[in-house]
């Protein structure tokens, strides 16, 4: 039995990631320009209605293909990741990460589904998501499955 996928699933080409960086500095506003599959995006930082720029955001016109994305989580400015996914019928999971000037898809593990939460401690990194899934980044960059005693959902 095949189900629909609501319209607004389908068609959410624009994905926008908020990350917060740790800076004190109050210096020049600099614009930059990072891709994650060729499409156009960008860098914002500047002084914000509050007259408060510590932080910067960044938007990522992600396709269809890489689904939402749900959580975002990293240890510094330069080593971030966002997870996430399409769910069913199709279940798919993504992984992006940040180092600190450019967004890139990491591979996950064939089958792995949509991913929901992500976090790390120690230099580890896990990700959950349905069906009970469980990834771990290694040492080498590379994600694997680690066994889950639950196949429902994980959200953290």
């Amino acid at each position: 039995m095949l189900r629909r996928v609501p319209a607004l699933a389908r068609s959410t080409p624009l994905l926008s990631l908020c990350v917060l960086a740790c800076t004190s500095s109050k210096g020049d506003e600099d614009t930059a320009s990072d891709s994650v599959d060729s499409v156009s995006d960008s860098d914002t930082t500047g002084d914000t209605d509050t007259g408060s720029s510590e932080g910067w955001q960044i938007s990522v016109q992600a396709g269809q293909d890489l689904g939402a994305l749900m959580s975002v989580w990293g240890p510094g400015p330069e080593d971030v990741y966002a997870v996430g996914g399409q769910p069913d019928p199709d279940p798919k999971a993504t992984i992006l990460h940040f180092d600190g000037s450019d967004w890139s898809e990491e591979s996950t593990p064939a089958g792995t589904p949509m991913l929901n939460w992500v976090f790390g401690s120690e230099g580890r990194t896990w990700a959950v998501g349905q069906g009970g899934t469980i990834v771990t980044r290694e040492d080498d960059g590379s994600w694997s499955a680690e066994t889950s005693p639950s196949d429902r959902v994980l959200w953290g």
